[in-house]
């Protein structure tokens, strides 16, 4: 499968090629619908102890969008999920980063403030084949101490890096 998916998201990326943009569109919309599907998990398995805020908004600006000639207007709209305890107070960030990414159906970036106000930075991939649906989204995490051991994302796995198991 890895494999598969490298080789479809290598050919995406390929400048000579002409850039589709209804299959562009189709690939942007269903990024929004699993990026947005994966907040809605993580809002559940970190639970009240927390307050979300989603007002944040990105566009891609891609090259391949470029190429594809699709207008600001027209792009599906990305929510940037604020994690705060308590409310008010920044706890993590997640950021839309790219959905053209070799080898990953899309990447989000994961900030985590630690108590003594260190950043810690995290890789969510997807590592779904493109356009297979949000109910098919395979979510990893990878650290910066660990970039070759993406781990599955799990509630638990969620819960210790944010820091609510306490």
């Amino acid at each position: 499968m890895a494999i598969d998916l490298v080789g479809a998201t290598m050919a995406e990326a390929r400048s000579d090629r002409p850039a589709d943009p209804a299959h562009v569109l189709a690939r942007l919309t269903d990024w929004r619908e699993r990026t947005h599907e994966f907040y809605d998990f993580v809002q559940a398995a970190l639970g009240g102890d927390f307050t979300y805020d989603r007002a944040g908004k990105q566009r891609s600006a891609e090259e391949l969008v470029q190429r594809a000639g699709i207008s600001a207007d027209r792009l599906p709209v990305l929510d940037i999920l604020r994690i705060e305890r308590p409310a008010g107070t920044l706890r993590a960030i997640v950021i839309p980063r790219g959905l053209l990414i070799i080898g990953a159906n899309g990447r989000l970036e994961l900030r985590v403030l630690g108590p003594d106000m260190r950043q810690t930075q995290y890789f969510l991939v997807d590592k779904s084949q493109p356009l297979s649906g949000a109910q098919n989204a395979a979510w990893y995490l990878i650290g910066s101490s660990d970039p070759l051991e993406p781990r599955p994302i799990t509630e638990k796995l969620l819960r210790e890096v944010i820091g609510a198991s306490h």
